[in-house]
Order: structure tokens, then C-alpha cells, then sequence
């Protein structure tokens, strides 16, 4: 699975926190899945802005939007913890 990982768990990730669920853990840890952000680089393209446009305001945050644009054009998982995410479709997962 390629899997694109929103702030919040990034944040988690890299500091070991408690707020990091077991099972974001065991599907960030799997050697099976591409883990995009600090582990494989996903530079944001023009491709990436032009569906922003298109999504509906279901979520306000402008970072949060762009993480649902690129993981569409990408064809990447998108785990959050922002259950809000996840009326974009079912590529986003919360954990």
C-alpha cells in the first residue's frame, strides 16, 4: 500500500508519541507499504493544486486539502486522524 501520512501523524510518528495509535503504527512499520513524507519524498506539483479546486468544503484547512489532492492524484492512502477527511472517499483512513 502507498500511503501518504497527514501533519498529525507525522508529528506523532516522529516523536514516538502516545497519540499514535497501534494501528497507524503496525501499517506505517510495514515493510510492505511506501510510507510518503519523511520516508520517500512527494514533492507537491501543479498537478497536486488543480483538484483543490474541485473538492468540496467538507474541511476548511488548506494543508489538510492539498494531503486529500495529493493522495487522489497519486493514488495514495491518506491515514488521518481527522475523522473529517474522510467524506473526500474511501483512500482516506482514519487511525
Amino acid at each position: 500500500m502507498r500511503i501518504l501520512l497527514d501533519t498529525h501523524l507525522l508529528l506523532w510518528w516522529l516523536d514516538a508519541s502516545a497519540s499514535l495509535s497501534a494501528q497507524a503504527r503496525e501499517t506505517i512499520r510495514d515493510p510492505e507499504n511506501t510510507v510518503f513524507e519523511p520516508f520517500e519524498s512527494l514533492p507537491l506539483t501543479a498537478a497536486h493544486t488543480r483538484p483543490v479546486s474541485l473538492l468540496p468544503w467538507r474541511h476548511r484547512d488548506p494543508f489538510d486539502r492539498m494531503l486529500v489532492a495529493q493522495a487522489q492524484v497519486e493514488n495514495l492512502v491518506l491515514l488521518t486522524a481527522d475523522g473529517l477527511l474522510t467524506g473526500y472517499g474511501p483512500f482516506v483512513h482514519v487511525v
